[in-house]
């Protein structure tokens, strides 16, 4: 299907202040980047020193398994 998903990623929701979030809007407007990209970008720079665990993979891997085999349902086919 068209404008799925990428798999690999996972959709993260945070509730910020309005305040913060029309600095970040301008952040991004700044540096000609959406809001997403700027906010992945912060978020590489913060964990960068962050140490996986096998175990960790391992789950990245079932996850990505599981949401690559996940049927999707077309609803406008099932009227």
């Amino acid at each position: 299907m068209p404008n799925q998903h990428d798999p690999a990623k996972r959709t993260l929701a945070v509730y910020l202040s309005r305040e913060k979030y029309y600095k970040i809007k301008r952040l991004a407007a700044k540096h000609h980047i959406s809001m997403s990209g700027l906010l992945e970008i912060l978020i590489d720079r913060a964990v960068c020193d962050i140490e996986l665990e096998p175990e960790d993979y391992e789950k990245i891997a079932k996850e990505i398994r599981d949401a690559k085999n996940r049927k999707k349902t077309d609803y406008r086919k099932t009227k």
